[in-house]
């Protein structure tokens, strides 16, 4: 229900404590929602997965991402920050 960066996002790496690697799909994607999730969660204590859920829906950004395919809700990841 919501996209997230994904692509050619550049990231800490296993071969040595300061390499990075740039890199893209959802392993990469997965990570911007959860800590959306903290976000929200670190203002809100109390709220319930589907109050998270429904945070980050409702703060999307509507209609930038290119290509997001037919029925789809064309919402971005937004945190305000």
């Amino acid at each position: 229900d919501i996209f997230a960066p994904g692509s050619s996002i550049k990231s800490a790496w296993s071969t040595s404590d300061t390499a990075t690697n740039t890199i893209s799909g959802t392993s990469m994607a997965s990570p911007h929602v959860a800590g959306a999730a903290v976000l929200f969660l670190h203002q809100n204590p109390s709220a319930s997965p589907s109050a998270v859920r429904n945070g980050l829906v409702n703060s999307a950004t509507v209609g930038v991402v290119g290509n997001a395919g037919a029925g789809s809700p064309n919402l971005l990841l937004y945190t305000g920050r």
